[in-house]
């Protein structure tokens, strides 16, 4: 396994570009994946799909998946990839759906999906990635990886629960704050780490 060096830079933009030069053909692959993760024949879904491609993102998550596989020594065969494209997935959907409860109008500098398409539009897409996330795997083949993505989504959807729920309450403190981060953000980066 080749693992980055450090060029001794404190940016850490720098470490990650080094970490995606390792990985990038599997990064490569689980894009790809995730394209091949939206094909339907209803138009809306791949418009949907196509605009979240766009924003690109840093891909965290199919980093953790990928680092950790090769950390593992799992580096043939395709499970780790399609694992990657699962975790991402499940973010997708999780935007599509915090944008709408959230009301956002943008993600990441561009217009968010429910301004453009509508709040059930949003909504139903998100729905369809979630039941795409069960058919990948499916392919896996590995009950305990099912296990911990039906966790995962359910510890997700407790998260955004619990920030509605306080939200309509008079206030919040630290100690609920991270609780909700830890449900919400933390959930799919240890999904994407375990063995």
């Amino acid at each position: 396994m080749n693992v980055p060096h450090s060029t001794g830079s404190a940016n850490p933009g720098d470490l990650l570009a080094e970490i995606r030069s390792v990985i990038q053909t599997d990064l490569n692959d689980a894009e790809e994946f995730s394209i091949k993760a939206l094909d339907s024949d209803i138009p809306l879904i791949q418009e949907i799909g196509r605009h979240f491609h766009q924003y690109g993102g840093k891909k965290l998550r199919p980093i953790t998946v990928i680092l950790s596989a090769r950390a593992l020594g799992f580096e043939e065969g395709q499970s780790h990839i399609i694992l990657a494209t699962i975790l991402e997935t499940i973010h997708v959907a999780t935007l599509l759906h915090d944008d709408v409860v959230d009301d956002s109008k943008m993600r990441r500098g561009k217009a968010s999906a429910n301004s453009i398409w509508g709040n059930p539009a949003s909504v139903l897409v998100g729905d369809f990635l979630y039941s795409r996330t069960f058919e990948l795997l499916v392919e896996i083949q590995r009950m305990e990886v099912f296990d911990v993505m039906a966790r995962t989504v359910r510890r997700i959807s407790e998260g955004e629960i619990l920030q509605l729920v306080q939200l309509e309450e008079a206030g919040i403190t630290e100690e609920q704050y991270f609780e909700t981060i830890e449900r919400k953000t933390e959930a799919l980066y240890s999904a994407g780490a375990q063995d």
